[in-house]
């Protein structure tokens, strides 16, 4: 979690991420638009596939292109950090191999949980395990790549929200790096069914009227 790792034996780099706010069709909380975050992170880039190693996202803020209801509850500026934390992903080595001289490795990922926490409670938690794919080029790390995982919205006290899905992308950028992540929300199924249904139910609706306004003027 931010500020909580040395920095000695570790890298910067970017990062890429996205989680999808799905809403519990019962709750009152209703999130909308996406969250644009960015700050830094760091872990080991020097070794090729390392037994054990740990994203670090070091720190963050809500950006001002966020858009909806993230725009409106979370927007932060550099000078306030605070506005939410992210926990560390421990990852272990599961396979590696070595093609054209760049090390391709693959991980078995465990996030500190909740994994993303705002100011006012809201929090996401991971459904752990999930798996990282790391690319070493024979200099260092070059991209990182966090599989889409599940896992779950709750609010200060405990109470479901609502499930969610995260993915990352890590890039290395030499002594400098950031991740920029996104938050997006995202409606639920059913409500998507509903308000297609509710469209082709108007669609036919017209066309029905339609018909009867012709024959009406047959008649006539």
């Amino acid at each position: 979690m931010f500020g909580l790792k040395p920095a000695a034996v570790v890298g910067t780099a970017i990062v890429s991420s996205v989680v999808c706010f799905i809403p519990q069709q019962a709750q009152a909380l209703t999130l909308t638009g996406k969250a644009e975050i960015g700050g830094a992170v760091v872990f080991n880039t020097d070794e090729a596939a390392p037994a054990t190693d740990t994203i670090d996202f070091v720190d963050g803020t809500v950006l001002s292109d966020s858009t909806g209801s993230f725009f409106e509850r979370y927007l932060g500026f550099s000078d306030d950090p605070e506005l939410f934390a992210i926990s560390d992903i421990a990852l272990e080595l599961v396979s590696s191999s070595v093609l054209f001289g760049s090390t391709f490795s693959t991980y078995e990922a465990d996030a500190t949980n909740p994994l993303v926490t705002f100011s006012d409670g809201l929090e996401f938690s991971a459904d752990n395990p999930f798996t990282v794919l790391r690319t070493y080029n024979g200099t260092q790390v070059s991209e990182m790549t966090i599989e889409s995982f599940t896992g779950t919205f709750t609010d200060g006290t405990g109470t479901v929200l609502g499930q969610g899905i995260f993915s990352a992308q890590i890039f290395q950028n030499q002594e400098d790096g950031s991740y920029s992540m996104s938050l997006e929300a995202v409606p639920e199924p059913l409500t998507i069914l509903g308000a297609g249904a509710a469209v082709a139910f108007g669609g036919a609706f017209k066309r029905k009227l339609g018909k009867k306004n012709k024959k009406e003027s047959t008649k006539a």
